[in-house]
């Protein structure tokens, strides 16, 4: 595998992207290592092999299922490391998927490395810039901010739809799409109110029209109903949910957690450690126990450096 880093030809074959696979499975399940960074950086490492296959090449069935099931540990560390990916760009959104269709999950995705990209331009291109430099860049992020918005509440009615339409769709009644989707929702929302409350009153007073666009997503009972209706999902899906996708099971939870961190109830401190504990001691998933150990070392920096609640 060492060597599939920095051969292309190796790196190619259908064996080394299955061999690629497990060890994104192991670290996540099997590993004994104490933190996140490992898995964290198994991604990355995996995500480089995968970069030397161009993405036309993944336009076949088993390429393109290795390549959703990685996008889908790259999606979350993509966030929480404030990272640009490049399955975020344009010909890796589409070219793997021409003349099929791409999957709710993968559309999903998309949106986080979405925000990932806002989080990397927020840190570099505003947070250290004059006012006068920083406002195109406030206000292409707020245009940004409204369609992500408006995009997340259009998969939230299609699998409404589609739930209803196909009650036998074992994918589509998954409640771990449910919690993905709130748990994007609340890290957006999250964003936003911190993004607004560093934004200089000229700026958006400027950009009041694109901002009420998405302010109704931004209010701070709304985000803990959100961290607490994703607590439920994810107590009820520990035992139902395949044990593959435990790492959008912590996602969902780390993100609940963090936003609960501050003003939570005594109800919501007992919820969390019971889902801790089942995770990690029952179900043995010990990326729990390194996220929990983590704490907000493992979020995205903007959210974490102040908290917004």
């Amino acid at each position: 595998m060492q060597q599939a880093l920095y051969d292309a030809a190796l790196a190619r074959t259908d064996a080394v992207l299955a061999a690629a696979r497990c060890m994104v499975l192991f670290e996540g399940l099997e590993s004994t290592t104490d933190t996140m960074e490992s898995w964290i950086n198994q991604v990355h490492g995996i995500g480089r092999i995968m970069q030397l296959r161009r993405p036309e090449e993944f336009n076949e069935p088993f390429a393109r299922a290795i390549l959703e099931s990685m996008r889908q540990n790259s999606f979350i560390v993509s966030i929480m490391t404030s990272t640009q990916i490049f399955y975020g760009q344009l010909q890796w959104r589409t070219l793997p998927w021409a003349g099929v269709e791409k999957g709710f999950d993968q559309r999903l995705y998309d949106h986080g490395f979405d925000l990932a990209h806002m989080f990397d331009t927020a840190a570099h291109e505003i947070c250290n810039t004059t006012e006068s430099t920083a406002f195109p860049h406030y206000k292409e992020i707020f245009i940004r901010l409204g369609d992500s918005f408006e995009a997340l509440c259009a998969l939230n009615d299609e699998l409404t739809r589609r739930r209803t339409d196909d009650p036998d769709d074992r994918t589509l009644q998954s409640p771990n799409l449910s919690i993905s989707l709130a748990a994007m929702d609340l890290l957006f929302a999250n964003f936003a109110e911190k993004l607004l409350s560093k934004c200089p009153r000229s700026i958006v007073d400027a950009n009041n029209e694109i901002i009420q666009r998405f302010l109704c997503f931004t209010p701070l009972d709304r985000r803990r109903d959100l961290a607490r209706q994703i607590l439920h999902q994810v107590f009820i899906s520990i035992d139902k949910e395949p044990k593959f996708i435990v790492a959008q099971l912590v996602f969902g939870l780390q993100v609940a957690r963090l936003q609960l961190k501050d003003g939570s109830t005594e109800a919501d401190i007992k919820s969390i450690q019971a889902i801790l504990d089942k995770m990690e001691t029952r179900n043995h998933h010990r990326l729990t126990g390194s996220m929990r150990r983590a704490g907000k070392s493992v979020a995205p920096p903007l959210l974490t450096a102040e908290n917004t609640a």
